[in-house]
């Protein structure tokens, strides 16, 4: 029962995360075409569209981070996973999970700290607050943390369960 409920989670998680990022592409996209197209026709009138795709960038970058991480997708994941699937290996992932962990712990702290600083600033363009912009950081580290601590108990249970008996990760 727990186990379907995770997995309900993990699904709607999974779609919401999948719309946004994909709504943010599209409107980075639009943005940048309608840029283009207004310089194209020799206007300046929506000077805005590129700001405006710049922020709706970062923003698909970090939120595209704690994703990566959910989907164990990250560069670290590719680089350092081993071939083996043992013990040995195991730990080795939660090790690597410990570094990421660890790094988006720092990213999260100086994210906060960012928009703290941004929010005396204004936007050129759009004239908001750059703390919108800034919370970029935050928020998409916080879901790294999240998903990194989830990863981390995931491994450490495949650990506790290769030690009971054979090979069952």
């Amino acid at each position: 029962m727990h186990g379907s409920h995770m997995s309900k989670w993990y699904t709607i998680c999974d779609v919401i995360e999948r719309y946004l990022l994909s709504s943010l592409l599209f409107l980075v996209c639009l943005l940048l075409l309608i840029q283009l197209a207004t310089r194209m026709l020799g206007t300046s009138a929506l000077g805005w569209t590129e700001e405006a795709a710049r922020y709706f960038f970062i923003w698909l970058v970090f939120l595209g981070s704690g994703f990566a991480v959910r989907q164990n997708s990250h560069i670290m994941a590719d680089i350092l996973r081993p071939n083996s699937i043992g013990p040995l290996a195991i730990a080795w992932l939660i090790f690597v999970e410990c570094i990421l962990f660890a790094v988006s712990l720092i990213l999260l702290w100086s994210g906060a700290e960012l928009v703290l600083v941004s929010s005396n600033t204004s936007m050129v363009s759009l004239d908001l607050s750059m703390a919108y912009r800034s919370a970029a950081v935050p928020a998409g580290t916080a879901f790294m943390v999240i998903f990194s601590l989830s990863t981390m108990a995931r491994l450490l249970r495949q650990l506790g369960d290769s030690r009971d008996g054979p090979e069952q990760v």
